[in-house]
């Protein structure tokens, strides 16, 4: 993981710029660097929905003109970003959109949910959440209760993953459950970048144990945990006894 993608609200005058975070640490204003120096009767800047695409490419909404943007891959720093304006690849969308591996950008209205799944029927019962693209083909899910990883493959090789229109995991296509059969926490599953493994937080069950690091092949077996120096730990929020969780974003 080299960059990842994050949001940030400027005190000043309340604008919210996208950009990411460096391995170093840094954050780079995509916002700053694309938009230059507002006049005082410049609308305030409203930038969201951050995210890579497949191939490195970053991708945002720009609030005010209601229009998805896209950064090439190689513009990393402010410089290279400076001196190329951003793509517009889709207009009028005005709540999220989703990119799909092929780079496809498919809007989402307020009733849209490309990442929640819950109304269709499968071995998931209660419903599941989509994570991450594992290859062009298949999806990492996990399941509402936090207790298994998936990966569900709806599009054969070569279909049309925008006419079949199927989001839901276990709703139709072929699972595999990666983990043990495991009575602890696991979320926030990523895919590397050759589609072979999976990265994903795992706790004992709650209060017993700190967060930490693993991966899995794709073929399943024993996770495998990561020594590293970053707290995973999750904080309560006490509003309905509901949790904060560090989450993975991506794995480049």
């Amino acid at each position: 993981m080299t960059r990842v993608a994050a949001t940030t609200t400027i005190a000043a005058d309340d604008s919210t710029h996208v950009g990411w975070i460096t391995q170093g640490g840094q954050f780079v204003d995509v916002t700053q660097a694309v938009s230059g120096t507002q006049s005082d009767f410049s609308d305030t800047l409203r930038h969201s929905s951050p995210v890579f695409g497949a191939d490195g490419a970053f991708y945002y909404l720009d609030d005010g003109s209601e229009e998805v943007k896209r950064i090439p891959a190689s513009a990393t720093s402010a410089d290279a970003l400076a001196a190329s304006a951003p793509e517009t690849v889709m207009s009028g969308v005005d709540e999220s959109f989703f990119v799909w591996p092929s780079g496809t950008v498919t809007p989402c209205s307020a009733t849209c949910a490309p990442h929640s799944e819950g109304t269709q029927p499968g071995p998931f019962g209660q419903g599941a959440t989509v994570n991450d693209w594992l290859d062009p083909n298949t999806l990492i899910c996990t399941t509402n209760t936090l207790t298994e990883i998936d990966l569900y493959a709806p599009y054969p090789a070569g279909s049309d993953p925008m006419y079949k229109g199927r989001w839901a995991c276990g709703a139709e296509g072929t699972d595999l459950s990666l983990l043990p059969e495991t009575e602890r926490e696991n979320w926030s599953p990523v895919g590397s970048s050759d589609g072979q493994t999976v990265a994903f937080i795992s706790s004992p069950e709650p209060g017993s144990g700190a967060p930490e690091l693993f991966t899995i092949g794709r073929g399943g077996g024993d996770p495998k945990k990561l020594i590293t120096d970053k707290s995973f730990a999750r904080t309560e929020t006490g509003w309905f006894g509901s949790i904060n969780r560090v989450q993975l974003l991506d794995w480049r």
